[in-house]
């Protein structure tokens, strides 16, 4: 009898694990928000005659003006700088080539400035300052020149000599 009963708790426990908690214990799954039903309606001959009527737009007239207008700055740009990477010739030799690449990095950066002008005319117009402000600043950075190359000091030329 000593043997049975801890073979009984074990079988139990086992078919427990099996089996899964006992139906009370069990959590109910959530229940799904209520949807409302969709609505259909019917299309009648009469429906076929008339046009439909034009949809709401999903962006304003305004955010599509300023997309239209970056698109066209982007298109440009593109075109120009395909043009001057086509006149790229290694064969011309490394100063005229590194010529031209600057050349088409000057362009890349003006299509970037150009991009940023287009939005801040847009902030300024749609009266939202402190985007235009953030543009503008964006524009004088871009507008300033690269600081110029620190001049070695002392000790780096001491250092250079020792190599």
């Amino acid at each position: 009898m000593k043997r049975i009963l801890p073979l009984a708790v074990l079988a139990a426990g086992l078919a427990a694990c099996i089996v899964g908690p006992a139906p009370a214990q069990q959590t109910p799954p959530p229940a799904e928000p209520a949807r409302p039903a969709p609505t259909v309606r019917l299309i009648e001959p009469a429906d076929l005659d008339r046009p439909l009527a034009p949809a709401e737009p999903a962006i304003s007239f305004q955010r599509a003006a300023l997309m239209d207008e970056i698109q066209a700055v982007l298109e440009t740009g593109r075109a120009e700088v395909a043009a001057l990477e086509a006149e790229l010739d290694p064969a011309a030799g490394a100063d005229a080539f590194l010529a031209q690449q600057k050349r088409i990095e000057a362009r890349k950066a003006r299509i970037e400035r150009d991009v940023l002008a287009v939005q801040l005319v847009h902030a300024e117009r749609a009266g939202r300052a402190d985007s235009a402000a953030r543009l503008r600043a964006a524009l004088d950075a871009l507008d300033e020149p690269p600081p110029a190359p620190a001049a070695p000091s002392v000790r780096d030329r001491d250092e250079g000599r020792a190599r």
